[in-house]
């Protein structure tokens, strides 16, 4: 999703100068690490990257945003989720409420939805 943990910024937009340089100085990101994972995923899961890697590609070569493609996979998980119209339709608008806070008040946002990250 083009971020960092400790990211504020919009969804969909790309890491800062600053975030690569942060990712880099804690080496977070190096082959060996990434070389592990990929070992250790099992086989399915790496269709799925590899399909929304895809998906990502054309919709970005078609005009479309990240914002847009993640929204989008957001409204189809909520489709599968809840089959019920009102369910679906409320917890839809509980999604998109956090997001908004996320988004335009980040400060409120970390006051209501506290969380780790271990």
């Amino acid at each position: 999703m083009f971020r960092t943990l400790g990211s504020m910024k919009k969804i969909g937009e790309t890491m800062t100068k600053e975030e690569r340089e942060e990712i880099r100085k804690k080496d977070l990101v190096n082959f060996e690490k990434i070389n592990q994972l990929m070992n250790a995923l099992p086989s399915d899961m790496l269709f799925i990257i590899r399909a929304t890697n895809l998906v990502a590609i054309h919709n970005g070569v078609l005009g479309g945003t990240t914002r847009y493609r993640l929204m989008k996979y957001t409204q189809l998980a909520y489709q599968n989720l809840y089959p019920n119209p009102l369910k679906r339709a409320w917890e839809k608008l509980k999604f998109f409420i956090k997001v908004l806070l996320f988004e335009a008040y980040p400060s409120l946002f970390m006051k209501l939805y506290t969380f780790n990250i271990d």
